[in-house]
């Protein structure tokens, strides 16, 4: 991948990127009250201890509730050399497209 790649993605695109590692950097509850079965959970509280286990070769996609949190993470994630990408509008937007009783 090159650096032509947007910042943000949406949950109908995540499909069309290539494969990587899915991380939910929400808190516990939020984690658990509902996400994307693709996603794992990395708090962003913890950020210090996963972060260092990244892989640069592999495109990281980050979710949020609203999509900042994710974006502002991908973006710091970027000026370090990684493949970082946020999922617009955050679980929130996924919830809303894909299932609205999730809110």
């Amino acid at each position: 991948m090159n650096g032509n790649w947007p910042l943000e993605i949406t949950f109908e695109n995540l499909d069309q990127m290539p494969p990587g590692l899915y991380l939910d950097i929400r808190d516990k509850a939020s984690y658990l009250a509902g996400h994307h079965p693709r996603f794992m959970h990395a708090p962003l509280d913890q950020i210090g201890l996963w972060s260092k286990q990244l892989d640069r070769s592999r495109p990281i996609y980050l979710v949020c509730e609203h999509g900042d949190r994710a974006k502002a993470v991908a973006l710091k994630l970027r000026e370090q050399g990684y493949q970082a990408f946020s999922l617009i509008g955050g679980m929130y937007q996924y919830a809303m497209t894909f299932n609205p009783l999730y809110y």
